[in-house]
């Protein structure tokens, strides 16, 4: 029965890191103020590049400078997120002229203060990759079977092993339990 007990270690252990690491990849940033974005494209190339991830901290559009690499809304019905870089602020029309650094030419539409997220302050290449796989629904539903398959062996297990006690150590366990008797008296 010991070895049982190590592999439920050794799988409990896996799992809470499984657990941990979903946790902190898709809560963490957000306990920290940002918002967290996935690079899609190669249109920001070479500063990010695609499945980097992307922190962008919220600003209002009065903090925005000419060069700096904004994510906003785009325009478009399908309200997909776009980081690119400002080249252009109109104070009169409110909005800000952006261009991928690597197309040729900037954005056909101008980007209206109020669609704005924020700035980009930090970007992690790669993890935007794990953070897509993580956020979809296959693999929310994958981590929750492995939690419930575990929780399931595990109850079967502990039934084994309790199962496997003899006549006097359940009688000792449950004395123990009832608070009647100490483990040193026995």
């Amino acid at each position: 029965m010991n070895k049982i007990r190590k592999i439920n270690n050794i799988v409990s252990t896996i799992l809470l890191i499984l657990c941990f690491i979903y946790l902190i990849i898709t809560l963490g940033p957000r306990l920290l103020g940002y918002e967290v974005n996935v690079v899609l494209s190669n249109s920001m190339e070479p500063v990010y590049s695609t499945g980097e991830l992307l922190l962008v901290k919220p600003a209002k559009a009065d903090e925005i400078k000419v060069n700096d690499i904004i994510s906003f809304k785009g325009s478009g019905v399908s309200g997909n997120v776009i980081t690119h870089r400002v080249i252009k602020i109109d104070q009169e029309k409110q909005v800000f002229i952006t261009k991928g650094d690597a197309n040729s030419s900037q954005d056909s539409n101008p980007v209206a203060f109020s669609r704005l997220n924020g700035i980009v302050k930090i970007n992690i290449p790669y993890i935007g990759y794990i953070y897509g796989m993580i956020q979809s629904m296959i693999a929310k539903i994958i981590l929750a079977g492995l939690v419930l398959i575990y929780i399931i062996v595990n109850l079967v297990t502990k039934k084994k092993l309790n199962s496997n006690v003899s006549e006097e150590e359940a009688k000792w366990r449950y004395l123990k339990k009832e608070n009647k008797i100490s483990l040193l008296e026995r």
